[in-house]
């Protein structure tokens, strides 16, 4: 499997098959797509976010999904057949005053059991990461099977998610929305980190300067495949 051309193309074909799923709905948003900059290495992404998660609906690899859910490879990650994925939550949509180290903990008290179920997941980072992880695929259609198997894991926890932000909002009331901004992204991106420090200084990394936004956000069962050749620069 050829770097970026045949990994784009598997989690391209792993967005529509996500799309599929009987869970996603109008309030789902998915896309996949591929980013350079002169700071970092070619990647190739795939995120996922609600509506109601997002200040930008539908989100790209660019705007929106103040909460998501997102995997990459780089070319290094390829060469050894990994990906990694995250659980992420760069601030609280609604203008919530919800302190991340509240919802992360609420959360992983809820869920750690199930996350334990997912497998190669973990959730020793810091208060902006609930999970996270590493998979080593076998093969493209492993690594396709796995994302959607992997993504739909994780709808499956929304509406613990959403019930969170719901009791924990109304505690806190309303105000500025908390929590980083968007330009923080990148940090997970690029390595695990092995402390929340570490972290919080990967992630100082300014999501503006992804280079290329996701692929076309709405098509049909019919239209054509996209290649790297279908991304729009922004």
């Amino acid at each position: 499997m050829s770097f970026p051309g045949d990994l784009l193309e598997c989690f391209s074909g792993a967005e529509k098959s996500i799309r599929r799923a009987p869970w996603f709905d109008d309030d789902w948003s998915a896309c996949s797509g591929l980013w350079k900059t002169e700071r970092y290495p070619a990647t190739v992404v795939l995120r996922l976010t609600r509506r109601n998660w997002s200040s930008a609906f539908p989100a790209t690899l660019t705007s929106g999904a103040e909460i998501q859910y997102a995997a990459w490879a780089d070319e290094k990650l390829h060469m050894r057949s990994k990906v990694r994925f995250e659980f992420h939550i760069f601030a609280f949509p609604g203008r919530r005053k919800i302190k991340k180290r509240d919802f992360t903990d609420s959360f992983r008290k809820t869920n750690s059991a199930a996350i334990a179920t997912f497998g190669f997941h973990h959730t020793d980072r810091g208060p902006a990461v609930p999970y996270a992880g590493e998979y080593q695929y076998k093969d493209p259609r492993d690594l396709h099977d796995f994302l959607v198997r992997d993504f739909s894991n994780f709808a499956s926890l929304a509406g613990s998610i959403d019930e969170l932000l719901g009791s924990l909002g109304a505690a806190s009331g309303s105000g500025e929305l908390a929590g980083e901004d968007e330009s923080e992204y990148l940090a997970g991106m690029e390595t695990l980190p092995d402390s929340s420090s570490a972290e919080s200084d990967r992630e100082r990394a300014d999501w503006a300067v992804l280079s290329i936004q996701c692929l076309s956000r709405a098509y049909g069962d019919n239209e054509p495949d996209y290649s790297i050749a279908d991304l729009r620069h922004p």
